[in-house]
């Protein structure tokens, strides 16, 4: 039998008022010579040293060098699945707030005219009416409110642009209804301006970034999931960057393969050690040439076996 294997992470989470909060309280400083051999100490207490998968770790500094330390500590004992190769996972959501917020403070000025804008017609009643009847008169669809977006929630910012935008006629007739209303005319066009820079982002050579698109331990998940399989990759990449997909899907499979002939390896000896009394050298012969057969087919039609079917 193949024993499992687990997948960690570790995080500090800080409120607004700079509170944090720790599973485990660790003394200052918190670097990575420190975090390193008590992670370490802590694998070796709950028995899992020899069970580790993968790490996730947000992008800080000192974490880089705790994957040293655990790295360095773990492949002595031969315990990573591929030499851990697909031991670091770089939080997924860290990087994309990252991203965000590195977008937003370039269209700082654009976005705070629309903060302005949505909280002047948002306090008064009357304001409100107004902006009502000029979204009636251009046959626009009721569906979203106005929204306020809150300084430490991005998503917000997103849902007050995303009215914003909706609405962009309606501001234009607004204007001219109330005079105090000052902000339309400067902000609106610029709005499309974040969704630019994202873009640019996207094509960042920064490898922080690039992580997200360049370890597959998530795409593979995906294949494995009998939902979605490797179609379901495809598709994503393609609607991504269609140019790329290709490669990014062979790489997939090729991470994959990986994976998988790490695995069958013991696999395979377990399954000979529990037959070796019950079967003949010509029997055992055959089930080797059996194998064979499959990892030729394997590595010859790639989608056409079980493992990543399409």
């Amino acid at each position: 039998m193949i024993s499992s294997r687990i997948c960690l992470t570790s995080d500090m989470w800080t409120s607004a008022a700079s509170n944090g909060c720790m599973f485990l309280h660790v003394s200052p400083p918190h670097s990575g010579a420190v975090l390193g051999p008590l992670l370490i100490n802590l694998i070796k207490e709950w028995g899992i040293k020899m069970k580790i998968f993968t790490l996730t770790l947000d992008n800080a500094s000192c974490n880089n060098g705790v994957i040293d330390h655990l790295q360095d500590h773990l492949s002595l004992m031969r315990s990573l699945v591929c030499d851990g190769k697909f031991f670091h996972i770089r939080c997924g959501n860290r990087i994309l707030n990252l991203i965000v917020k590195a977008g937003l403070e370039k269209a700082d000025d654009a976005i705070e005219k629309v903060r302005e804008g949505v909280k002047h017609i948002k306090n008064s009643e009357g304001r409100i009416l107004k902006f009502v009847e000029c979204i009636m008169n251009h046959g626009l669809p009721c569906s979203k409110k106005l929204c306020e977006d809150v300084s430490s929630r991005w998503n917000s910012t997103y849902q007050m642009l995303d009215s914003a935008l909706l609405y962009q006629q309606a501001y234009i007739q607004y204007k001219f209804l109330d005079i105090d209303f000052k902000y339309l005319e400067l902000y609106l066009p610029n709005v499309w301006k974040i969704q630019m820079l994202l873009r640019e982002a996207k094509n960042s050579s920064d490898r922080v970034k690039n992580d997200m698109t360049t370890l597959m331990i998530l795409s593979i998940s995906i294949v494995l999931d009998p939902r979605y399989k490797l179609k379901f990759v495809r598709f994503c990449f393609s609607k991504i960057d269609p140019m790329t997909a290709d490669a990014k899907v062979e790489k997939v499979v090729d991470h994959l393969q990986l994976l998988f002939r790490e695995y069958l390896v013991p696999s395979t000896i377990s399954l000979l050690g529990e037959n070796v009394c019950h079967t003949s050298n010509n029997e055992m012969r055959d089930d080797v040439e059996e194998f064979d057969v499959f990892a030729n087919q394997l590595d010859s039609g790639r989608d056409k076996t079980q493992l990543i079917c399409t």
